[in-house]
Parts: structure tokens; C-alpha cells; sequence
């Protein structure tokens, strides 16, 4: 179980489990199934590049922000304008790049089922992607709604 599942059952974030697992799981799909499984094709890639600092920037402030949190102490303002406005630019950089890894996997397979499975995930990509943008858009506007400290679970 990772850290993002861990906090959303301990109540660290509201984020719903199905939203959770969508993110654990795309990740989970680009990093084995993609990314180690297709080394030639994605490590040189800059839509490699790109994706892995859109998860590293992402990834450095969420947890900072959970840290804070588990903490108890209150989340400083710019750490929380950052958790939930960084990923306007973000998500599409890190959605694009691992989209567009996965194609380019998807053309190297020459596994029949593989490439059925790349090319349903790459569909649901299409539907997910504005689905989690729009959800990640009302949660910002609810947190920084008024300039207000939203209350976490503790």
C-alpha cells in the first residue's frame, strides 16, 4: 500500500478511494507495464523527462503538505496554494507524457493482449483525465475558496 492510499484511509485527505485508486493504478501501469517493461522507448523519451518531473514536483509538495498535517501543525499558506494550484500546469504535463509513453509502447508490443490492453487504457485516458482534472479543479476552489484554511481530518 502506498503512502497516497495510506493517508486517504487515515483520513489524512477527503480525496474519495475511487479517485485515489485511479491515480495508484495509472501510476502503477506506467511504471511497470510501461516504463520497465519498454526502457528502450520511454528512457529516452522527454515526455519521460517530463512525466517524471511533473511526479517529482507533485509528489514533493503533496507529501510535504501530509507532513505538515500528520504534524498537527497548520499549513502554511504557500504550501497549500501550491498543493492545490501547481497541478493546473502539472496534470496535463504529467497526463500528456504518460499518455504519449504509452502509445509509443504500444507501438514496439508485438503481444496481441498487450496491445489490447494499452489501447483500453489509453481510451479510458480520454474520459479519466478531465474527470480527475475536474475533480482536482472543485477541491481547489473549495480549499482556497476566501483565502479560508481548510479544515483537515485529523
Amino acid at each position: 500500500m502506498n503512502k497516497r492510499h495510506q493517508a486517504t484511509l487515515l483520513s489524512l485527505t477527503r480525496s474519495p478511494i475511487f479517485t485515489t485508486f485511479t491515480q495508484i493504478f495509472a501510476r502503477s501501469v506506467q511504471v511497470w507495464a510501461i516504463n520497465y517493461a519498454y526502457p528502450e522507448t520511454t528512457s529516452p523519451s522527454l515526455a519521460y523527462k517530463y512525466m517524471l518531473l511533473a511526479w517529482s514536483f507533485a509528489d514533493a509538495i503533496r507529501y510535504s503538505y501530509f507532513a505538515v498535517l500528520s504534524a498537527g501543525a497548520p499549513v502554511p499558506g504557500l504550501l497549500r496554494w501550491l498543493r492545490y494550484s501547481l497541478f493546473l500546469i502539472l496534470y496535463p504535463i504529467g497526463i500528456g507524457s504518460e499518455w504519449w509513453l504509452m502509445f509509443q509502447a504500444l507501438r514496439v508490443t508485438n503481444s496481441i493482449p498487450v496491445q489490447a490492453l494499452f489501447v483500453f487504457f489509453l481510451f479510458l485516458y480520454g474520459p479519466g483525465s478531465p474527470m480527475m482534472y475536474s475533480y482536482m479543479v472543485k477541491q481547489r476552489g473549495k480549499t482556497l475558496a476566501g483565502g479560508k484554511e481548510r479544515k483537515e481530518k485529523k
